[in-house]
């Protein structure tokens, strides 16, 4: 189901990708596949980043803290790196907060 998902979304459909992913994190998770648990974890969390809902990106936040965990302790350096770089790449700008705030504050006042 992993690369199924992949394929899925590699071809725009989000939704039968989702539903590949979810079936492969649920399979690793039982049987458990310790090296396929934070691989589909970081698959997902793309997925959703890409979507970028506030939902997704929070729930995609979450995944990544699990694969980062579960990288580091099967040692993927690798593999680590790209999802701390995933992470960091959902991670606000001071900009972007700054611009939130005074967006926040604009929509108060009226």
């Amino acid at each position: 189901h992993t690369v199924a998902g992949m394929a899925a979304a590699a071809a725009g459909l989000d939704g039968a990708a989702e539903e590949h992913l979810e079936t492969a994190l649920g399979q690793a998770d039982d049987l458990p596949q310790r090296l396929e648990q934070p691989q589909v974890r970081h698959q997902l969390a793309l997925l959703l980043a890409g979507r970028g809902g506030d939902a997704d990106v929070r729930r995609a936040r979450v995944l990544l803290a699990d694969a980062i965990s579960q990288y580091r302790r099967i040692g993927m350096p690798r593999h680590l790196t790209m999802a701390r770089e995933l992470v960091s790449r959902l991670e606000p700008t001071t900009e972007l907060r700054g611009r939130a705030r005074r967006r926040a504050a604009a929509e108060v006042r009226t």
